[in-house]
């Protein structure tokens, strides 16, 4: 007897579709890069807040500094493409 065909797997991928200019504004301010720290501790190193060791602060504190650096570079990244500055 002939086997049916296999159906394929489902895609993992999102439906929706993301547009490729993201617009993100980040909080300089001293209660916003606190909020920026609070958050990486908690959902990009997943530690709580009052059980964080020293290195888990230091390292939230590198990842909110991190946000704010690639931010700068990439508005300066787009001015010299939208200037078509040369290297």
């Amino acid at each position: 007897m002939p086997k049916a065909p296999r159906k394929k797997a489902a895609s993992k991928r999102s439906a929706t579709k993301t547009s490729r200019n993201v617009v993100a504004e980040l909080d300089s301010s001293v209660k916003g890069i606190q909020q920026s720290i609070a958050n990486h501790l908690r959902f990009t190193l997943a530690r709580d807040i009052k059980t964080a060791s020293k290195r888990e602060w230091y390292l939230a504190l590198t990842f909110a500094v991190r946000e704010r650096m690639l931010e700068n570079y990439i508005q300066t990244q787009e001015r010299h493409n939208g200037q078509n500055v040369r290297r």
